[in-house]
């Protein structure tokens, strides 16, 4: 039978209230939201500081190569607005 991995935000969270917390893998990432609303990923092994400041922690995400991982979401996004045209020069006085 297979163990049953542990949940490491839970175990951030005890972490903050208690103490130390195993090592989450490298290859676990959360997803974070910010205290102003941001959202972004994060590696799992920094959740104690994340919560820490305030930040709350979202769904977890294997990753396990994050360059190729960063490679995908930017294809994936909407490509930004042009930049607004430049404008015309003064005319001479």
């Amino acid at each position: 039978m297979a163990d049953k991995k542990p949940d490491y935000a839970a175990l951030a969270k005890t972490a903050v209230e208690q103490g130390a917390v195993p090592t989450a893998p490298s290859t676990l990432y959360f997803m974070y939201t910010s205290t102003n609303g941001d959202e972004f990923v994060g590696r799992a092994t920094a959740a104690e500081t994340y919560l820490r400041k305030g930040y709350t922690i979202g769904k977890e995400v294997e990753i396990p190569d994050l360059v190729a991982w960063n490679d995908e979401q930017s294809a994936a996004a909407k490509p930004a607005p042009a930049p607004a045209p430049a404008p015309a020069p003064a005319p001479a006085p």
